[in-house]
């Protein structure tokens, strides 16, 4: 027998989200113009927010660029089988001016590029 659950965790908004959790949405909201849903589930925990947009936020001043980043998170998307984050990180690659055609390819683990041909 193969049973089968899914966790569903509920989605705040900057409205229904108290505290901190509140406070952080806010300023993404005035970011973003918009609350990601991502962001929304982690809300749930003001912890792990603000742990997710602090490492965020230390990865971005390491030596990576922000198009490396990307096509890493990609890659890594696709592998984790997450279309919800394969999507995320496709159309912020595609912001940070990555050809399509590249994105395709890293998503399957691949690049013309190449210094980043080892994805």
């Amino acid at each position: 027998m193969n049973i089968s659950r899914r966790l569903t965790i509920d989605k705040l908004t900057k409205k229904s989200a108290q505290g901190e959790s509140k406070e952080i949405l806010e300023k993404i909201n005035n970011t973003f113009g918009m609350v990601p849903n991502f962001y929304g589930n982690m809300a749930n925990s003001s912890n792990v927010l603000s742990g997710h947009l602090a490492f965020d936020s230390e990865i971005k001043k390491g030596v990576l660029s922000p198009q490396l980043i990307e096509k890493i998170s990609l890659a890594v998307s696709a592998l984790n089988k997450c279309e919800y984050c394969k999507r995320a990180h496709f159309t912020i690659g595609k912001m940070n001016n990555i050809d399509p055609k590249e994105l395709k390819r890293n998503i399957d683990g691949k690049s013309d590029d190449q210094k980043h041909s080892w994805l």
